[in-house]
């Protein structure tokens, strides 16, 4: 909790709208988010704040109660076509690295860490049904 008082208000805003970018990404498609993504990226944040890092758990607990809304909000901000979200979600999150400096190295790392599994997770829960009950083993160029 002290970490994220140590950084103005819009700063603390924008970071509350990390999980959000790193869930899009994730999903990222032509048309925009669809209802697959969209369900496990709200179940993942659900538990979040219980598995966490005990560093994170007052952010969790904050970026929780908002996202959804913020999943909705920057999806719908977001030109359609893949490349272009892409582009656009990596400058945003590029906008958070000195946040996370001000917050300290330790605190960085962990989110950097923390995010990765998210966008790990979230892409997993994503993969259609084909993959998992078709072909559930791993195949290069079709399932990877």
């Amino acid at each position: 909790m002290k970490h994220l008082e140590t950084i103005y208000q819009t700063e603390k805003e924008m970071l509350l709208k990390f999980p959000a970018y790193i869930w899009l990404l994730a999903v990222n498609k032509d048309d925009g988010l669809n209802e697959v993504g969209k369900k496990a990226a709200i179940k993942s944040s659900q538990i979040e704040p219980f598995t966490c890092d005990p560093l994170f758990s007052y952010f969790y607990k904050q970026a929780d109660e908002i996202l959804e809304e913020h999943i909705s909000l920057i999806d719908n901000q977001l030109a359609k076509g893949k490349d272009g979200r892409e582009t656009v979600m990596k400058e945003e999150l590029g906008h958070m690295e000195p946040i996370l400096k001000k917050l300290g190295e330790e605190y960085a790392a962990t989110m950097h860490r923390k995010m990765q599994s998210i966008k790990d997770h979230v892409s997993k829960a994503h993969r259609s049904v084909l993959e998992y009950f078709v072909l559930p083993v791993t195949i290069k160029g079709l399932t990877v």
